[in-house]
Order: structure tokens, then C-alpha cells, then sequence
């Protein structure tokens, strides 16, 4: 080969090697980049993870101790049922019975109240009606909103002063 064509040639390759080596090196960066994108992630993550068990700890912790007092509370309560058990039974086996006093029986005397008897009729008519007459009468006649009103209400819609 002519020795131009080897030199240019040789210039060829020693850039494509050049752009290869650019490339190589672009495509590094890149990487590192990520990688470092990645573990700062991966970091904050652990924090956070950190945090969390931290919490689960002081509430397993918190759980453990409340169990313990709750543990301690039922065997207090158990010691004190049962010295309050011994207590009435030895207070029971204490008690004597005592002889029934004789009681002087007494007479019971019915008082019965004379109550004049008046006359269903003789009575005097209502010269208004009650509210549970006032509803009825709303209903039979489908007054709106009956059922929501008082006796005065009543007394209007039906047309009575």
C-alpha cells in the first residue's frame, strides 16, 4: 500500500478510536451518574427504614411493659379474690344463728274512701279537642306535613282558632 493511503488510513482509525473512547467515556459518566442517583435512593431509603424500626422497636417495648403491668395487675387481683374468699368463709363459719324474735302480729284495717260516682254524661263537654283528636281529623283529610306539627299548628290547618 501506498503510503499516503496507510496514513490516512491510520488517521481514520486513530479518530474512529477517538469517537469510541468519547463514547466510552460519555457512556461511564452516564453510568455513574445513575449509580449515583441509585444509592443516595438506596440511602434515604436505610433512613427511612432506620426510622421505622426504631418506632416498631418503642412499641414493642411499650407493648412488652404494658403486658408486664397487666401480668402484674391479675396476679394482684387473683391474690386479692382469694384472700377475700378466705375472709367470708371465715367470717361465715364466725356467724351463729341467731333465735327468731316473736313479732307481735298486727291487724291490718282496709280504709276505704268513699268516691262520689259522676255521671259519664252529667260532665261537662271539651270545648277543645286533644292533640291525638286534632291528628286523626289532619289525617283523615291529608293535611300535609301532619305528622311534624304541634297542637297549635293543628289548629290552624284544620281551620280552627
Amino acid at each position: 500500500m501506498a503510503p499516503k493511503k496507510v496514513e490516512k488510513a491510520a488517521k481514520k482509525a486513530i479518530s474512529k478510536a477517538r469517537d469510541a473512547v468519547d463514547e466510552a467515556t460519555k457512556a461511564v459518566r452516564k453510568l455513574d451518574r445513575a449509580s449515583k442517583r441509585r444509592v443516595k435512593k438506596l440511602d434515604a431509603e436505610v433512613v427511612a427504614l432506620t426510622k421505622l424500626t426504631a418506632k416498631s422497636a418503642k412499641r414493642v417495648d411499650r407493648a412488652s411493659r404494658k403486658l408486664q403491668k397487666a401480668a402484674a395487675v391479675a396476679v394482684s387481683a387473683a391474690a386479692l379474690a382469694q384472700e377475700s374468699e378466705d375472709f367470708t368463709e371465715a367470717r361465715l363459719s364466725q356467724t351463729t344463728t341467731l333465735p327468731d324474735p316473736q313479732v307481735d302480729l298486727v291487724e291490718v284495717v282496709e280504709v276505704i274512701d268513699v268516691v262520689e260516682v259522676v255521671d259519664a254524661s252529667a260532665a261537662p263537654a271539651q270545648s277543645e279537642p286533644n292533640f291525638r283528636e286534632l291528628r286523626d281529623e289532619a289525617k283523615q283529610r291529608a293535611v300535609p306535613g301532619y305528622s311534624r306539627m304541634n297542637k297549635a299548628a293543628l289548629l290552624d290547618a284544620l281551620g280552627r282558632s
